[in-house]
């Protein structure tokens, strides 16, 4: 995980045995919040929602735009990524997105090792 990928987020942990993925959306109903206010839930591979895989270019760009999951909790994102979920917010569109450095706790070693085997099933 790059150095500047900085996280204020507490995930909950996926099953260690089952094959589960975390989804995320952008939150449906976001008021005037100036914030980008995000969903993210852990769905089994056998029966998770109609959902899309970004294919996401880690790149050189600092990590400086922020993604809110709760009043408390955040995760700092390169632009390209923000930028994509800003036009998914202003589309009004809600559906449900893997996006591996976000949706990969990168901070454990075991569970990274997990997801990266089930990435052909995942973005298949």
């Amino acid at each position: 995980m790059p150095e500047n990928c900085n996280i204020e987020f507490d995930y909950t942990p996926l099953g260690p045995t089952e094959q589960q993925i975390r989804l995320l959306r952008v939150a449906p109903d976001q008021a005037d919040d100036q914030r980008l206010l995000c969903e993210i839930a852990i769905f089994s591979l056998e029966d998770e929602p109609e959902y899309t895989a970004l294919s996401y270019c880690w790149g050189q760009d600092e990590s400086t735009d922020m993604v809110w999951f709760s009043d408390s909790e955040f995760f700092f994102l390169r632009p390209n990524v923000h930028a994509y979920l800003e036009l998914m917010d202003e589309e009004r569109d809600s559906r449900w997105i893997f996006i591996d450095a976000i949706c990969i706790n990168q901070h454990d070693l075991s569970e990274r090792s997990r997801q990266v085997a089930l990435m052909g099933t995942v973005y298949r």
